[in-house]
């Protein structure tokens, strides 16, 4: 691996920002810094921080109230990161910035590759494709990495909500339909460091990539593999999506191939089940 000076990393609490401020030479930064609501905060940081790379880890990500706080999720995921961009172009700093499989419409009944057409199917998703046009057009070194249910030991996410939630109920209903690749925060840090390193040293390898656990499961049976190694009894009944009582469409598949990020960076999927048990 290539040396490399500070890498930046933009959000403080979330999951991946914890997991990627474990390794060397990472610094993360909150809203005391950069605040994505705030356009003149968000470009004074970009314009002075020292940084060799910059790797966007903040964002707006509740799918449901996305859909009724649609201008404030464009602001964030959109809009910031377009003009943040630009300035990281400018100044000849990679950025690194993290989207989703929301981009796709889930009508693929095969993994969805970087090729593929984006079609986002709720407001969540029409504001991180927005961000990648961005991305690409501002004219400087990046990768863009679309991940997809992404866990950890830290903050609010799927498993620890799981967890919660079997300590108060014996039967759950979880959706069993809806197609995706469980990926470990600690397993995308370390893709993201792997790739930081490269970018300075290669600026060409520019480009969008998938990076996902594997293999592909669905909501339910991802519940009981929680349940099974946690050694909680809770029964996990199969509903469909469409009796899922949000207000965002969702997409029936997002399972991504990740064979792109493997020839260009050597990154290769992990077992999600793996960081599971630790």
């Amino acid at each position: 691996m290539e040396k490399i000076g500070k890498i930046c990393v933009i959000g403080i609490d979330g999951q991946l920002a914890r997991s990627l401020s474990v390794h060397q030479n990472v610094k993360c930064f909150g809203r005391k810094k950069i605040d994505l609501l705030d356009g003149d905060k968000t470009i004074s940081f970009a314009e002075n921080v020292d940084a060799s790379v910059v790797v966007n880890a903040a964002g707006y990500t509740s799918v449901d109230r996305a859909e009724t706080e649609p201008l404030i999720a464009h602001e964030v995921n959109a809009n910031s990161v377009g003009a943040i961009a630009k300035i990281f172009a400018k100044r000849k700093i990679p950025l690194i910035h993290v989207s989703t499989d929301y981009v796709f419409d889930g009508k693929s009944d095969r993994p969805y590759t970087e090729t593929d057409f984006p079609v986002p199917m709720n407001v969540y998703g029409e504001t991180k494709l927005a961000s990648e046009r961005f991305v690409e057009e501002a004219g400087g070194s990046y990768a863009i990495i679309r991940s997809s249910g992404i866990f950890s030991e830290f903050g609010s996410n799927f498993v620890a909500n799981m967890l919660r939630i079997s300590v108060e109920e014996n039967t759950l209903n979880v959706v069993s339909d809806q197609k995706f690749d469980p990926t470990p925060a600690s397993a995308l840090a370390t893709a993201i460091i792997t790739i930081s390193s490269q970018l300075v040293a290669n600026p060409e390898k520019s480009g969008i990539f998938h990076f996902s656990g594997k293999p592909t499961t669905n909501w339910a049976d991802f519940a009981r593999h929680i349940f099974e190694i946690s050694g909680t009894k809770l029964n996990v009944n199969n509903i469909s999506l469409d009796e899922w009582p949000g207000d965002a469409i969702r997409p029936l598949n997002t399972s991504l191939c990740c064979k792109k990020i493997e020839r260009t960076f050597g990154i290769t999927q992990c077992l999600w089940v793996n960081e599971l048990k630790r």
